[in-house]
């Protein structure tokens, strides 16, 4: 099985739709026009949280922008906490860095330190995913401390893959997305979107000729009477 390379992605979150906005208009200015923005009703970062069913929708939304699941749940957690995600779709690869800057030079967040803000808080990306490995427990605790009923913490009833388990993702659907550390930034997070590509490998023709015959061919006899 090979994988075909079926474009590049780039996204960044905002703290406010000022510069989410800004972020819009830099991209278009360098020639990126494929852009989405989720969270445009939002009310800016912290400013107020949605209720756990409405940010499934987040979460879900997400999935067509072929995110791995990890990340979708940063950038849940991220609107969920009124923030805005700005992405870049199919950009060319010679505006692959002016995207990248675009993005990263106008307030976009550090989501890594977030994400370590968020877990000192209790959050859990298990809680977005809905996967079969959080705890109880921990969504018990993580309902409670959002004020929340512990019911609509539960996870959807769907198998969890394994961690890492990139066969697994590609049979639910044969495109999906890889993160590229080395075109990312800490502020804006890079991805490769690719395809499975089945490659039928043509039968070795050496293979099947015995002494210039083909198998398919009963052998021939020799009478040396």
């Amino acid at each position: 099985m090979s994988f075909v390379n079926e474009g590049r992605t780039f996204s960044a979150m905002f703290d406010t739709r000022t510069e989410a906005d800004r972020a819009v208009v830099a991209l278009h200015d360098v020639g990126v026009h494929d852009v989405v923005v989720h969270g445009e009703n939002n009310a800016g970062y912290d400013a107020s949280r949605r209720n756990p069913p409405e940010d499934r929708g987040f979460f879900e939304a997400l999935a067509d922008f072929f995110f791995p699941e990890d990340d979708r749940a940063s950038y849940a957690e991220g609107l969920h906490r009124g923030g805005y995600l700005v992405t870049a779709r199919n950009v060319p690869e010679d505006l692959f860095g002016r995207a990248r800057d675009a993005l990263d030079q106008l307030g976009s967040v550090d989501l890594d330190a977030r994400e370590r803000e968020w877990r000192d808080e209790g959050w859990d990306a298990a809680h977005w995913r809905g996967d079969h490995l959080a705890a109880p427990a921990a969504r018990s605790e993580f309902a409670e401390s959002e004020g929340v009923d512990p019911e609509l913490t539960q996870p959807l009833d769907r198998p969890a893959a394994a961690p890492g388990d990139r066969t697994d993702a590609i049979s639910q659907d044969p495109r999906i997305g890889r993160r590229d550390m080395d075109l990312g930034t800490a502020r804006v997070r890079s991805y490769v979107r690719e395809a499975r590509s089945e490659v039928v490998q043509p039968a070795r023709h050496q293979d099947s000729l015995i002494k210039g015959h083909d198998t398919d061919q009963p052998p021939i006899r020799r009478d040396d009477n």
